[in-house]
C-alpha cells in the first residue's frame, strides 16, 4: 500500500465557527490546543480546519517506515506577516523536514523544525486568503537526500544532493500539522510512501469527499438504540452514545447504502472506510470493517475496541472485488460498515 491517510476534516463539524477538537482526537495520536472548523476549499464539500491558538498541532500515528514520503493537502494563507510552520515530516517525533511559508509568503524547506538549516526557499508568493495546493516529496538521506515542492502542480523547488536526515533513522515513520494561532487553513490532505504500484507518487490537486450513510444496506443484524440502523450512524459529527447500534455476537454485520461521489466524472485514488466504536463488555473484543460490493461482503483487518470510543480507519485503494482501481460506479453502489470478529 502507498496511500497512508486522507483528512478533508469533514467529519468534524456540522457548521463553520466549532471546536472540533475531541473529535480530532479520536483519529490523530497528538492533538494540542483548539481548531476551528471553516469554510471548505471546493464549495459544498464540508470543512477546512484551522487552529485556535497558539501551539496548535495535530499529529497522525505511526504510519510507516519509509525513505520517501509525500504530502499533499489545500492550503491557505490567512495571516499576511506572519511566518509559520505547516507541516513536519517526522520520525520517532524527530522533525527530519520542515516546510515554512515565510512572513513575505514564500515557501521554505528547512532540515529540523524552522529554526533548523534552511535548505531552499520558493519564488511564488503565496498570498493571503487564496487557496493553493502545495504537495511535497522528500527523500531522507545524509548525502543523496532530497525535497521536491509543488504549488497547484506546478514545480516550486526541486533540492537534489542534500542532507535531508536530522539524526535518528533515515526513514519518515509520520506528520506533524502545524497550524497555529490561524496562520492558516488546510483541507483535502494526503499521506503515502513509495511503495505499490499504484499511489506512490504526486497525486496532483485532489479533493477527499466524505460519503454518509443514507440507507440500511443489505446486513442488519445490529441492534439500533433506536429507529433504523443507518440512521445511527450517520450523524456528523458523531453524537457518541446518543444513537449508536450493537452487537455481541461473533459475526454480526451491518452495512448501509452511502451517499454517492458527487462529481460526474472521478479517478478514485482510494476509499477511507473510517469506524467509531467502543466495546461494553470486559475482556478482548474486536471488529472490522466491511466493504460489499458487487454482492460480496469483503471483511477488512480486525480492530481491538477500547472502552471508550475511538476511531479507526483503513485505506482501500483498490476495489476489492476487482483488485483493480476503484471506478465511481462501484463506489456509489457499495456498502460498507462494520463485523463483529470476537
Amino acid at each position: 500500500m502507498a496511500l497512508l491517510w486522507i483528512d478533508g476534516f469533514d467529519w468534524i463539524a456540522s457548521a463553520t465557527g466549532q471546536t472540533p477538537t475531541t473529535y480530532l482526537a479520536l483519529k490523530y495520536a497528538n492533538v494540542v490546543n483548539n481548531y476551528q472548523s471553516r469554510s471548505p476549499r471546493i464549495t459544498s464539500n464540508g470543512f477546512a480546519l484551522s487552529g485556535n491558538d497558539g501551539g496548535s498541532i495535530i499529529t497522525s500515528p505511526i504510519l510507516t517506515s519509509a525513505a520517501t514520503v509525500v504530502a499533499g493537502f489545500g492550503y491557505m494563507r490567512n495571516t499576511s506577516s506572519s511566518a509559520h510552520s505547516i507541516i513536519r515530516l517526522r520520525n520517532s517525533g524527530t522533525d527530519h523536514i520542515t516546510l515554512v511559508n515565510n512572513s513575505s509568503g514564500f515557501l521554505e524547506v528547512y532540515r529540523g523544525t524552522s529554526a533548523g538549516t534552511l535548505l531552499g526557499t520558493g519564488t511564488t508568493q503565496l498570498l493571503n486568503g487564496a487557496w493553493h495546493y502545495i504537495e511535497i516529496k522528500a527523500t531522507i538521506n545524509d548525502s543523496t537526500g532530497s525535497v521536491v515542492v509543488h504549488i497547484d502542480e506546478n514545480l516550486e523547488l526541486n533540492l537534489t544532493g542534500i542532507d535531508t536526515r536530522n539524526g535518528a533513522s533515515a526513514v519518515v515513520d509520520s506528520f506533524m500539522i502545524d497550524i497555529q494561532s490561524n496562520t492558516w487553513w488546510v483541507d483535502d490532505f494526503y499521506f503515502l510512501d513509495t511503495t505499490g504500484t499504484a499511489n506512490n507518487d504526486f497525486l496532483g490537486d485532489v479533493q477527499v469527499q466524505i460519503l454518509t450513510p443514507s440507507g440500511a444496506g443489505t446486513n442488519t443484524d445490529f441492534t439500533p438504540s433506536t429507529g433504523s440502523n443507518y440512521q445511527n450512524v450517520d450523524d456528523i459529527p458523531y453524537d457518541s452514545d446518543t444513537t449508536y447500534n450493537s452487537a455481541t455476537v461473533n459475526g454480526d454485520t451491518d452495512t448501509y447504502a452511502f451517499s454517492n461521489i458527487t462529481a460526474t466524472s472521478a479517478s478514485v485514488k482510494g476509499i477511507d472506510v473510517n469506524i467509531i466504536a467502543r466495546k461494553s463488555l470486559s475482556g478482548a473484543r474486536t471488529y472490522a470493517p466491511v466493504v460489499r460490493t458487487n454482492s460480496t461482503d469483503f471483511v477488512g483487518t480486525d480492530v481491538s475496541a477500547l472502552d471508550s470510543y475511538a476511531l479507526s480507519n483503513q485505506i482501500y485503494e483498490t476495489n476489492p472485488d476487482t483488485s483493480s482501481a476503484w471506478l465511481k460506479a462501484e463506489v456509489d453502489a457499495a456498502e460498507f460498515g462494520i463485523q463483529v470478529t470476537n
